[in-house]
């Protein structure tokens, strides 16, 4: 039995009949649309101020990846522009699909010379699959899916019509009358004609009798009841704090009180970014176990702070970039033991040398230009000279190396060679040769050294993807930067026994007897939002009624939205808790979402704390 992702099943059908490039992962995919936009600069004709915003890049990869996910190639795209259905779109709107369509094509072929496009590979793997039998006698069964995109509905369909036998599961009722499922069932007709067959409909997770009979009345129009509801609470809050405040309590009473473990506990909102600090300072207070299920920007961590600090300093080595990239605490400075030995060994630098330095450097107004000059203590008092001296041996430590690697910077811009891999290259000598990042690495915590790796792949796809580009220390910064703005890290679960901090779109979890769906606000839960790329949500809902669909059509994204809330409150077993603030973070007014709404009017003893 073989258990994989539809990516991965793609791959190995490419692989199996076809012999290609390697494939870009997201961090290629982002240097490589740099650079196409880097070289068509002054060519746009709508998109030319957005570009040189930092984010554009990854923006332009999500739109080309929404397309490609459609089936939308270039090709197609490019087509689609000579048609009048799309000559009949705003002035604005098409100008924007042409510059986007010349992006396209050309980040296309620029990938498409050293690599192929994971996304690609579906849509590759469906043709190839049909063409050479792939399933033919095999069994194959499609669970976890509840939407397909385009490239991938071309594989399923591939599996429907070609398999041995297929089976796809999905969490749908089509006999249900509230449209709940109608994007689900729209899919299984996607598949297969002949529908869906009758529900399994067994009680095999054992949910308790008032969440089943939660689930079942749910925007029902015709159905109340008078019934206990226990398992069901509506909690109205003054703000988030005071939101957290609650759950975290109500967390530790269930676990001391009832016996619950943490891990069979799950906190789920549609707003994750302004829960989850909240949410940090409550448990910390009740000294609850966390596991936050939401992938976090590595932008802010410390360690990319280092390269990004150092990179700035390199390029312009003022006082501000200098101490920037000294207080970082992954720095480590090489010093010589002072005991016969004469040992040397990798340390950070202490809190009161960084102090000393700073406070010389603010006493004596020493700007950049003067930070290659060595700090003398002539002619100063001795309080003032031995600060001096404190400052010397930090300036010898930690600035003298990054100033020399300055030096070679500025000497292989004299010379043409400083190229976007001899800055990858130059860079990551220096931090493990002056900057000890090896140790700081190892002696920290395991999720340091995962987040090593994703900076070592910016490293190697800036060198891989555009190596032989002339690039500035400013440019290399500005792509460093942008690309990991835009790259996250989901980290696993450190405890075995934590609760789960999610969010109500994207969380799964066996085992959950309790869930929280916090921020339960009107035009939050349930979610419509959507990411369009360079689209806006307008544009989007405008494009879908023709043969470039992007997204769903509105009455589409309020049954998938519905959908999803649906599957967030059966998530859990036993209860179900639905909070909201009556203020948001920022002072605004929030009133509660249309599903307390719907079954506060449902359960007659149902009430709102």
């Amino acid at each position: 039995i073989k258990v994989c992702t539809i990516a991965r099943i793609s791959d190995e059908i490419v692989k199996t009949y076809q012999k290609g490039k390697p494939p870009a992962d997201d961090i290629t995919k982002n240097v490589i649309m740099y650079q196409a936009i880097h070289n068509r600069g002054v060519s746009f004709s709508s998109l030319g101020r957005l570009a040189r915003k930092q984010g554009f890049a990854a923006q332009m990869v999500k739109t080309v990846s929404l397309l490609k996910t459609e089936g939308i190639d270039c090709a197609r795209f490019s087509e689609f522009l000579t048609t009048d259905e799309a000559k009949a779109q705003t002035p604005a709107l098409y100008k924007k699909m042409s510059d986007i369509a010349a992006l396209y094509t050309e980040y296309d072929q620029m990938l498409s010379s050293k690599y192929t496009d994971k996304l690609d590979m579906t849509m590759l793997a469906a043709s190839l699959a049909v063409k050479h039998g792939y399933f033919r006698s095999r069994n194959v069964f499609v669970d976890g899916f509840n939407s397909f995109s385009g490239s991938q509905l071309q594989l399923m369909k591939a599996i429907a019509e070609r398999s041995g036998n297929s089976c796809f599961a999905f969490v749908c009722d089509k006999n249900d009358q509230r449209d709940i499922f109608r994007t689900v069932l729209a899919e299984v007709d996607r598949i297969s004609p002949d529908g869906i067959p009758q529900a399994f409909s067994d009680n095999s997770r054992n949910m308790s009798g008032d969440l089943i009979r939660t689930s079942e009345l749910l925007w029902n129009s015709d159905r109340s009841d008078s019934g206990d509801i226990s398992g069901l609470r509506v909690i109205k809050a003054d703000d988030i704090y005071s939101e957290m405040e609650f759950i975290a309590a109500e967390i530790k009473r269930l676990v001391n009180g009832e016996g619950l473990r943490y891990n069979q506990i799950a906190v789920l909102s549609t707003d994750t970014a302004a829960y989850r600090t909240p949410a940090e300072s409550a448990f910390s207070k009740y000294e609850i176990p966390m596991f936050c299920d939401i992938p976090e920007s590595i932008i802010n961590a410390p360690l990319t702070n280092l390269i990004l600090s150092l990179l700035r300093a390199a390029d312009e080595p003022t006082a501000e970039n200098i101490l920037s990239y000294i207080r970082n605490s992954f720095l480590r400075v090489t010093v010589t033991s002072d005991d016969e030995n004469s040992e040397k060994f990798d340390r950070p630098l202490y809190v009161s040398e960084i102090d000393d330095f700073d406070n010389f450097l603010m006493r004596w107004n020493i700007t950049g230009e003067k930070l290659d000059k060595e700090f003398s203590a002539e002619g100063m008092g001795e309080h003032d000279g031995k600060l001096a001296e404190r400052a010397e041996k930090v300036r010898k430590l930690a600035v003298v190396p990054l100033l020399e690697l300055r030096g070679r910077i500025i000497n292989a811009k004299k010379d043409g060679q400083c190229t976007a891999a001899w800055l990858s290259k130059e860079i990551c000598r220096f931090l493990f040769d002056e900057a000890g990042i090896e140790h700081s690495v190892l002696g920290a915590e395991k999720s340091a050294s995962t987040l090593w790796e994703l900076l070592v792949q910016i490293f190697e796809a800036i060198n891989s993807g555009i190596g032989d580009n002339k690039m500035s220390p400013a440019e290399y910064y500005t792509l460093f930067r942008d690309i990991c703005s835009q790259t996250d890290l989901a980290l696993p679960p450190q405890l075995a026994d934590s609760v789960i901090l999610g969010d109500t779109n994207r969380t799964r979890a066996d085992g959950i007897k309790v869930v929280f769906i916090a921020g339960a606000s009107y035009g939050k839960f349930p979610d419509e939002s959507g990411s369009f790329g360079l689209f806006s949500e307008y544009e989007a809902e405008l494009l879908s009624e023709s043969q470039l669909r992007l997204s769903m059509k509105q009455e589409e994204k309020y049954s998938f939205s519905r959908y999803q809330a649906y599957r967030a409150m059966t998530l859990a077993t036993d209860r179900l808790y639905f909070t909201h603030p009556l203020t948001s973070a920022s002072g605004g007014v929030h009133t509660s979402s249309e599903v307390i709404t719907d079954l506060l009017g449902r359960f007659e003893k149902l009430t709102e704390e």
